[in-house]
């Protein structure tokens, strides 16, 4: 099916382009669906950033072939409805597990009533499927560019002895961590790993900290993993605690309790979440 086919292009795309956008691509730019491309990069002769634009051209032109496909069929509006649908209840979960109060998806609650009056069709749940997964990596690709934004302020701010800014240093974990997640579509997840845990060191032990590094942990823990970036990520890990042991013992028992207790990485919550924190 054609839908399929367009699918497996964005993945095979997304695993194949570095997890960290190059550095002389000009950031922030246009989403990548956007008719409006970003050719602004630094150096236009660099090759990174050559195929970083070519990669965004091929994306820009797969997305829009799959939004005509919908439209052309009639069933944009039903698949749109499906996953807002599903958003919203995997944040009423989260609210629920968390005692939120911020009501920060009321305008798709409004844009869910206005669908409720259109006559939508039923499709098949393979549709849905392929729906879905389209917009995971749109969802991706906009925090890979999240994330290389974040990095950037954080490397910028410590090159000039600048105060470190702990929102900037929180949004990279976090991002991070999402990305762990679908760490079977990342091509090079130690890299990434190699960066984050090493911005664990600028903060001072805290039960958030803690959490934190137990929830990246375990994200990376539900596909099989390359002895020797398990080594690399452990010894890591051991330097951590090592240092949060001369200040207080008792974080490591917090760490190794949070491992035991958070059995399962929820992706789409973090999905939720990660939009939510933006409005």
């Amino acid at each position: 099916m054609l839908l399929r086919r367009l699918n497996a292009i964005m993945i095979y795309l997304y695993t194949s382009i570095p997890i960290f956008v190059s550095s002389k691509y000009y950031l922030p730019c246009p989403p990548i669906y956007s008719s409006i491309l970003n050719t602004y990069d630094d150096d236009k002769y660099d090759i990174a950033c050559k195929y970083e634009t070519h990669v965004r051209l091929i994306y820009y032109r797969t997305i829009h072939i799959f939004i005509q496909l919908l439209s052309a069929s009639r069933i944009q509006l039903s698949c749109l409805k499906w996953y807002l649908d599903y958003l919203t209840m995997t944040n009423n979960r989260r609210k629920q597990t968390t005692n939120e109060t911020n009501d920060s998806f009321y305008s798709i609650k409004v844009l869910l009533k206005s669908l409720r009056f259109h006559k939508l069709p039923n499709i098949p749940d393979r549709i849905l499927v392929y729906f879905r997964d389209f917009c995971i990596i749109l969802f991706l690709l906009d925090t890979r560019d999240r994330l290389s934004l974040a990095l950037r302020t954080y490397i910028r701010n410590k090159t000039e002895q600048k105060n470190l800014s702990d929102q900037i240093s929180w949004k990279i974990i976090s991002y991070a961590t999402i990305l762990t997640s679908f760490r079977c579509l990342i091509s090079d997840e130690m890299e990434l790993l190699r960066v984050v845990l090493n911005i664990f060191f600028d903060f001072p032990p805290s039960e958030q900290l803690m959490r934190a590094l137990a929830t990246l942990i375990i994200a990376r823990q539900h596909h099989d993993n390359n002895a020797d970036d398990n080594a690399e990520v452990k010894f890591i890990v051991d330097k951590l605690k090592a240092k949060w042991a001369q200040i207080n013992p008792t974080f490591i028992q917090l760490y190794e309790g949070f491992l035991e207790s958070i059995i399962l990485q929820d992706v789409q919550g973090d999905i939720v979440q990660h939009y939510m924190d933006d409005m």
